[in-house]
Formats: structure tokens, C-alpha cells, sequence
């Protein structure tokens, strides 16, 4: 599917859960320059309420669909990360990714945590544990840990998938 086939198709689709940017108690995924035209953003508290979607989810799931496609599921931790709770939630926000975009291929997908406080090395090791990667669309990934605060086109030019 055409990426502004699959973009129009996801504003109509989710225009109740879509929001404009990525907060949550004091943590921020900075957008910075990446175009508001190509960029949406679905607020996973939204999407469970249309939905009826019971597990954990992350906090946002966002679709860059400016040049390649791209796809980041992200969880926002501003105090301590509990790494099997952001492992799931990453995790359950990916299975949903993976159903909005059905047969839309995906050039990057990236499963973000970021985090205030900082991560222990007991629960860092954890998250790059061959146990807690992600899958989405056939392919296994690791978590990216980041700061909150961090810039996504930062991100994604980090951490390629492609």
C-alpha cells in the first residue's frame, strides 16, 4: 500500500486516538524537525479506550511516513524502569503496530524506551537479554534505551532497521 494511501487511511482510522505529541510525567520524546505532514502519533491510553485493547501497552505508537516508513513503539518511564513491565508493554504496543499496518511494509521499526531516572544494570540487562526482544512483522528487535528527552530523528538515524 502506497504510504499516502496508508497514511490517510490511519487518520481516518484513529482520528479519536491520534495526539501531537509524546509526554508522560515529566518524560518527552522530542519530535523536533520531522514534518507534522508525515508524522502521527496514536496515544495508546486513547487507543485502548476505542479499542477495548485490556493488556499493558506503551505510551505512543508512531508512524513517520515521510521517505521510508517508520514505526517506533515507545514507553515513557520519568522514575524507575521496571524492565519486565516496559519489556511487555513495548511488546504488546508492537503486536498492535503490527495490526494497523497489516500488509504496509515497514522500512524501520524502532521499540523505544526512555527513561528519567535511569535504568539499574540489573534491569539494562535485562532489556538486551535475547529473552526481551521485540517482534514486529517478522523480525525480532531489541529495545533501544534512550534519555528522556531525546530526539526521534536522533533515534532513527542511530539505530537503522532497515
Amino acid at each position: 500500500m502506497k504510504s499516502d494511501v496508508f497514511q490517510s487511511r490511519l487518520r481516518v482510522k484513529f482520528a479519536k486516538c491520534i495526539c501531537t505529541s509524546c509526554k508522560e510525567e515529566g518524560c518527552e520524546l522530542r519530535l523536533g524537525s520531522l514534518s507534522k505532514h508525515g508524522l502521527i502519533i496514536i496515544d495508546a491510553d486513547k487507543y485502548r479506550e476505542c479499542h477495548g485493547f485490556k493488556e499493558r501497552l506503551c505510551d505512543y505508537i508512531l508512524f513517520y511516513l515521510k521517505g521510508s516508513s517508520s514505526v517506533a513503539v515507545v514507553e515513557l518511564k520519568g522514575g524507575l524502569v521496571k524492565a519486565e513491565e516496559a519489556r511487555q508493554q513495548i511488546k504488546n504496543g508492537s503486536k498492535v503496530a503490527a495490526q494497523i499496518t497489516e500488509s504496509h511494509k515497514v522500512s524501520n521499526f524502532l521499540p523505544i524506551l526512555l527513561h528519567g531516572r535511569g535504568v539499574t544494570r540489573l534491569e539494562t540487562k535485562t532489556l538486551k537479554s535475547k529473552k526481551a526482544k521485540v517482534r514486529f512483522q517478522g523480525k525480532d528487535y531489541m529495545i533501544i534505551i534512550e534519555r528522556c528527552g531525546s530526539q526521534l530523528s536522533e533515534i532513527i538515524r542511530k539505530y537503522p532497521t532497515s
